[in-house]
C-alpha cells in the first residue's frame, strides 16, 4: 500500500492506484522488476509496461537503452542485490529525465543500514527459500536514502503509509541529466552486431549473411520445416493482403518467425514471458529495420484476450508442450484468432482402452490423452526453451484436434510435412496444425 500510495502521490496528489492507471499512468512508460503484488494488474494496463525478474535480469546491467522509462517500480528486491547502489545506478540510467524510482525495502528504524556480508545466508525467515541468489545482502536502517543520493539522484521522497517501517521510497532523475531520453531509433543495429553474437535461430540479414545458431546442425531442420510448412500454408491466404493482415506471435522467442511475416508487411506483435527473449528479439528487430514488428512481454497462462484485441493470424510454434495448462492456453488462442491459428508441438503418445467412471461397472472410452513430462531441471536452470514452470502437459494429436474443435475453432487441418523434413516431422512426433476460426 505504502507504494501504491507513493506513485499516487508522485503523479496526481490523490486518489486511488485504478484512478491513477486510468488516467496519466496510462501514458507511462513503466519496468517493474519483479511482481509488486497487487499493484501488478493495475500498472500492466499501460501499453508500455514491461516486467521484468530479479535474479533472471541482472540489476546491476539492466537491457534496456538509456531513458527507456518515465518510471520504474520495485518491491522489497532491492536488499537482495549484490550491490544496491549500482542497482539504483542503472535504475537512473534507464528513466528519462525527471523520471522517477518508486520502491520499497525493508527498513529497521533506529538502527543504520549494514551489509550481511560474510554472515550466514538469511532469507527473510523463509525455510522454504535456499537458492543463495535470492539471500539478504543488505539490512537497511535509518539512513537508507543515502544510497538513492549515492546514485546520482536529485531527489529523494519518503512516503509512509502505517508506522515508521512502512514505507516507499520516490526517487526523482534529475531534469537536466544529460543522456537521451528516448530509446535510440530504429536500424540503429547493425548487422556486425548481431553476426557477432550465437543465436538461436539462423537469421537472414539484409547483406544475405546468416547469423550463427547455438542448435547443433542436425537440429538445424526444425525451423527450416516450420517455415516452409507455414508459409506454404499462408502465403497462398495473404499473398495479396500481407500488408493489410495482423499477426499474434505467442511466445515469440527471439522473433525469428515474427520477422518473416513483418518482411512480408504484416503488422505482428511477438510476446514471450522472458525479458532476455525479448531483449533479443528488439536486437535484431532493429538490425533487420522491421517498424512494423513490436514486442510485449506476456505470459499465456495469465493473459487476457481483451487487453490485445483479436489478429488475423495466430501463431503458437512450440509452446503447447511446455504448459501446465494447455486447453487454457488455447481457449485464449481461439479469443484472439481472426483468421486462423497455427499451433506446432511435440505429441505424446496415443493412449487407447478405457477406464473406470465410477464404479468399476461404468467404463469410459480414453479418446486422447496427456503425458506428463517434469521440467524442473530445466527451470532451476533458467533453459529459455522451457516451461516457466515445472510441470508440462504434452497432448497426442487426437487430444490436440479435440481440443481445437472444443474451444471454438470451426475446422482443423493438420498439414502435411515436405518428405525431406525435420525427422520428427516425418515420423508423426511433431505436429502443424492450422485451426480456422
Amino acid at each position: 500500500m505504502a507504494l501504491a500510495r507513493s506513485l499516487v502521490s508522485t503523479f496526481q496528489g490523490a486518489g486511488t492506484l485504478d484512478d491513477f492507471m486510468s488516467g496519466p499512468g496510462a501514458r507511462l512508460r513503466i519496468l517493474e522488476v519483479n511482481e509488486a503484488g497487487t499493484l501488478t494488474p493495475f500498472l500492466s494496463r499501460a501499453p508500455g509496461h514491461r516486467l521484468v525478474r530479479f535474479p533472471e535480469v541482472d540489476l546491476h546491467a539492466l537491457p534496456f537503452p538509456d531513458g527507456t522509462f518515465d518510471l520504474v517500480v520495485h518491491s522489497d528486491t532491492l536488499e537482495h542485490v549484490e550491490r544496491p547502489v549500482r542497482a539504483l545506478e542503472e535504475c537512473k540510467r534507464v528513466l528519462v529525465a525527471g523520471g522517477f524510482c518508486a520502491f520499497t525495502i525493508p527498513v529497521v528504524i533506529g538502527r543504520l543500514t549494514l551489509s550481511r556480508e560474510g554472515m550466514p545466508l538469511s532469507f527473510h525467515g523463509n525455510a522454504a527459500v535456499t537458492d543463495p541468489a535470492l539471500a539478504v545482502r543488505t539490512e537497511y536502517g535509518a539512513d537508507a536514502w543515502g544510497q538513492v543520493v549515492a546514485a546520482g539522484f536529485a531527489e529523494c521522497r519518503i512516503v509512509a503509509y502505517e508506522g515508521p517501517s512502512t514505507m516507499a521510497f520516490v526517487a526523482r532523475r534529475g531534469v537536466d541529466d544529460q543522456p537521451p531520453t528516448r530509446p535510440p531509433a530504429r536500424g540503429s543495429v547493425s548487422e556486425e552486431t548481431v553476426l557477432q553474437m550465437k543465436w538461436f535461430y539462423r537469421f537472414r540479414l539484409p547483406s544475405g549473411a546468416r547469423t550463427e545458431s547455438v542448435l547443433p546442425p542436425e537440429v538445424f531442420p526444425i525451423h527450416e520445416t516450420r517455415e516452409r510448412m507455414l508459409l506454404d500454408l499462408l502465403d497462398p491466404i495473404f499473398g495479396d493482403r500481407w500488408k493489410k493482415t495482423d499477426c499474434l506471435d505467442i511466445a515469440c522467442h527471439e522473433g525469428y518467425f515474427g520477422s518473416l511475416f513483418a518482411q512480408r508487411g504484416c503488422r505482428v506483435l511477438g510476446i514471450d514471458a522472458r525479458p532476455e527473449n525479448l531483449t533479443r528479439a528488439e536486437l535484431m528487430r532493429d538490425a533487420l529495420r522491421l517498424e512494423n514488428l513490436e514486442f510485449r512481454q506476456a505470459d499465456v497462462s495469465s493473459l487476457d484476450p481483451a487487453s490485445l484485441g483479436r489478429f488475423d493470424i495466430v501463431l503458437m510454434l512450440g509452446l503447447l508442450y511446455h504448459l501446465e495448462d494447455p486447453i487454457g492456453a488455447l481457449h485464449r488462442t481461439r479469443a484472439m484468432c481472426r483468421e486462423v491459428a497455427v499451433i506446432e508441438t511435440q505429441l505424446g503418445p496415443e493412449l487407447g482402452g478405457s477406464i473406470e467412471w465410477g464404479t468399476a461397472k461404468a467404463q469410459k472410452e480414453v479418446i486422447a490423452s496427456f503425458v506428463v513430462v517434469d521440467e524442473t531441471d530445466e527451470v532451476r536452470s533458467r533453459n529459455r526453451e522451457a516451461n516457466t514452470r515445472p510441470l508440462s502437459l504434452v497432448p497426442d494429436l487426437q487430444g490436440l484436434l479435440r481440443i481445437l474443435k472444443s474451444v471454438g475453432f470451426s475446422r482443423v487441418q493438420v498439414l502435411r510435412p515436405p518428405e525431406d523434413g525435420y525427422e520428427q516431422f516425418v515420423r508423426g512426433r511433431r505436429a502443424m496444425v492450422a485451426a480456422w476460426a
